[in-house]
């Protein structure tokens, strides 16, 4: 978005769906581009069974261009909310042992609800608090099941209903 800056910009609502890990020290870079291709494959079934099946060609270190630079995440969001604030909230997304674990949530969560609140951030929903989610929305360890999706973009709109009656944009 600060390459894109029209985007924040022209709409009305901005919405981060955050899980516990993108709260870490280092920005986080895909290591190759198995797991999300830039490009299609030139050969579909070598791609689905290196992915799937065996990996031939597992992934090693990061290539330059995949690398994310590491920044200064309190003072970009701190930017990013003196722009952007009025209009912007936070959706937290645990992980399926954080769904079980309300403590283990707590933790995990501490430094990104207080790196947000540092920043200014008002609107911060605790997907784990709404009594829709569980565990059995996992497909795996962290992504939702196709329905998990409706019941997690249900959660979001709601909270963005009670945004707009209390003031938002």
């Amino acid at each position: 978005m600060r390459l894109n800056q029209q985007v924040p910009a022209s709409v009305k609502r901005i919405v981060f769906a955050l899980n516990s890990g993108d709260f870490g020290n280092t920005a986080s870079s895909w290591a190759c581009e198995l797991p999300h291709p830039r490009t299609r494959p030139t050969v579909a079934l070598w791609y689905l069974t290196n992915k799937y099946v065996h990996a031939f060609e597992p992934c090693g270190a990061v290539p330059s261009a995949l690398k994310v630079p590491d920044g200064d995440l309190a003072s970009e969001l701190a930017a990013f909310m003196a722009l952007h604030g009025a209009k912007t909230s936070f959706v937290l997304y645990p992980d399926k042992s954080e769904a079980t674990d309300a403590a283990l949530a707590a933790r995990h969560f501490a430094a990104g609800k207080a790196l947000l609140k540092a920043a200014g951030a008002s609107r911060v929903a605790l997907v784990q608090q709404d009594p829709r989610w569980g565990v059995g929305w996992y497909k795996d360890g962290i992504h939702p099941t196709a329905a998990g999706f409706g019941v997690l973009a249900a959660i979001i709109g709601d909270d963005l209903d009670r945004f707009e009656r209390v003031g938002g944009l």
